[in-house]
């Protein structure tokens, strides 16, 4: 039993941030992509603004908001439940439920 951090927030700077992983690759959004391939996590917990997504997940935000890579890896991991957990980053088109 194990659960999925997905970091999918940032500030916003470029192509980092929040934009990035609402990007689509083959008509499907990176998010939505990460999402799928933690088909066998009991509990998916996403870093980030909250927005529409396929499954349904437990949000929470780094405090302060945009504060960092470590501020949001925090964040995460304090909604852990399982003794194991899977650390992602939201914009991972090619991951596959095999990968984890």
């Amino acid at each position: 039993m194990w659960d999925a951090v997905v970091l999918a927030g940032g500030g916003g700077r470029g192509m980092t941030g929040p934009e990035r992983v609402l990007l689509e690759v083959g008509r499907r959004r990176l998010l939505d992509r990460v999402l799928d391939a933690c088909v066998d996590a009991v509990r998916l917990v996403v870093v980030g603004p909250q927005t529409e997504v396929e499954r349904p997940v437990h949000w929470t935000r780094e405090d302060p908001p945009d504060s960092g890579p470590v501020a949001a890896i925090r964040a995460g991991l304090a909604e852990v439940r399982a003794d194991r957990a899977a650390l992602l980053a939201g914009d991972l088109p090619f991951l596959r439920p095999g990968d984890l």
